[in-house]
């Protein structure tokens, strides 16, 4: 007989889509309640449905009245009344609105209150029923979460016919990880066959090669001591890193190669003193460049900071311990004739 909203009254956990009856085992949605606006009482004091309706949203979800700017950002600011009103309709005799001739009537006089009780909620992904449990991560990171999730859920004995499967962002995380991986170890092997074709033997090659692979150390080590997570931005910085230190030995490891020095220590000796300075110039812009973003200075960059600290850590292990590693190796194999 009027106009009306629907409004589902709130579960004890706001991110739960559900709830389970156990003796049936049917996922049953929230309990759903109608208000009905009473447009004759609503006419008899000079107000409209839609004026109504209004305070009924106004209740349930909120206005939004204004907006406010933080940053380069604009973020609406929503006007709505205490949560006990947004939980409970039971409480709208108390809201009261004012009438066209100054007066207050109670909402509830307005509207009428219609349970309309659960109903059965079936859903189906490859034409299998089945059925979602979501959460929220806080105060945590992903992968610590899923680890206590698989962990309690080990010992679990599924029926017959029910399998237990893990999707999300989770899901999403893995598979992009996985395919970083293989683009991570297509490069050390392409990375590989550049320096054996340049150098023409394995001992320089396999030198270079470990002492960027030692360097990863450094940018772990970095990520654990600032507090971040390997994700996939720090995946990329890691991938960076590779290709920086395999640079810096093979402007090392080249001059050794060519000097006019019989003796292969004498002859690295020469070639550090000789390439230190441009491998300190690279080594240290590219940290320097990356600075700003590993501080998280500016918009979007919290987004990259990850690869920033990751690039900054293997480049600072590499200059302390991965080049003087390739030497210690180049030096274990036999020298060019």
């Amino acid at each position: 007989t009027g106009a009306g909203i629907r409004r589902r009254p709130a579960p004890p956990r706001s991110d739960c889509p559900g709830i389970v009856d156990v003796k049936s085992g049917l996922v049953l949605s929230n309990p759903e309640e109608d208000v009905i606006v009473d447009q004759t009482a609503a006419a008899r004091y000079g107000l409209q449905t839609a004026d109504v309706l209004a305070t009924l949203r106004t209740v349930v979800e909120g206005t939004v009245a204004t907006e406010l700017r933080v940053g380069d950002r604009l973020y609406g600011v929503r006007v709505r009344y205490p949560d006990e009103f947004h939980h409970d309709l039971a409480r709208l005799p108390e809201v009261l609105m004012r009438t066209a001739g100054g007066g207050l009537v109670s909402l509830a006089s307005l509207t009428t209150l219609v349970p309309r009780g659960t109903r059965a909620e079936l859903a189906r992904e490859r034409l299998q029923p089945v059925l979602h449990v979501t959460a929220r991560v806080e105060n945590t990171d992903l992968g610590s979460a899923m680890t206590a999730i698989r962990t309690n859920l080990a010992g679990l004995i599924l029926p017959a016919g029910v399998a237990l499967e893990y999707g999300g962002l989770y899901a999403d995380q893995r598979r992009a990880f996985r395919q970083l991986t293989l683009v991570l170890g297509a490069s050390l092997v392409a990375m590989f066959l550049v320096l054996l074709w340049e150098f023409e033997r394995l001992t320089p090659a396999f030198a270079i090669l470990l002492s960027a692979l030692a360097a990863l150390g450094g940018s772990f080590a970095l990520l654990d001591l600032t507090g971040l997570t390997l994700n996939i931005s720090s995946f990329m910085g890691i991938a960076m890193v590779t290709g920086i230190i395999a640079k810096n030995g093979i402007l090392l490891l080249d001059h050794a190669e060519h000097a006019a020095v019989a003796d292969p220590s004498a002859a690295l000796l020469e070639a550090a003193r000789v390439r230190l300075r441009p491998i300190l110039m690279t080594t240290l812009a590219t940290a320097a460049g990356l600075v700003p973003l590993a501080l998280g200075l500016g918009a979007g960059a919290k987004v990259q900071q990850p690869l920033a600290v990751a690039v900054i850590g293997g480049l600072g292990f590499a200059l302390l311990f991965s080049i003087p590693l390739a030497g210690g190796i180049y030096l274990l194999g036999p020298r060019r004739r």
